[in-house]
């Protein structure tokens, strides 16, 4: 397998409060902002973030992204979904093309 994407559900947003309290741990969990030794997920090579709750991990580069993605979303009790991809992705030449930071 080359690459995936992963796609965690989100909870229902509360229309008072914005986004549900699991996402937002999961997202800080992911971005590790707090611990310097710890580089958040986007920084990271061969990941690529395509929507609030989609990444694209390139296994080539970075398979322990796509560990931390599933664990993430395991320990907060979200439910994910998983596209592998056997070949590189190619993107349609006419669109645009997603590009890391």
């Amino acid at each position: 397998m080359h690459s995936a994407i992963v796609v965690i559900n989100m909870p229902e947003k509360h229309e008072t409060e914005g986004h549900h309290p699991k996402w937002v741990t999961c997202l800080a969990d992911l971005s590790r902002a707090s611990e310097p030794m710890v580089s958040s997920l986007e920084d990271q090579e061969g990941v690529l973030r395509l929507a609030e709750n989609v990444w694209q991990i390139n296994f080539h580069y970075n398979p322990s992204a796509f560990a931390r993605l599933v664990s993430c979303a395991m320990h907060h009790k979200l439910t994910y979904g998983i596209l592998q991809l056997k070949d590189a992705p190619v993107w349609h030449p006419a669109a645009f093309h997603p590009k890391p930071k």
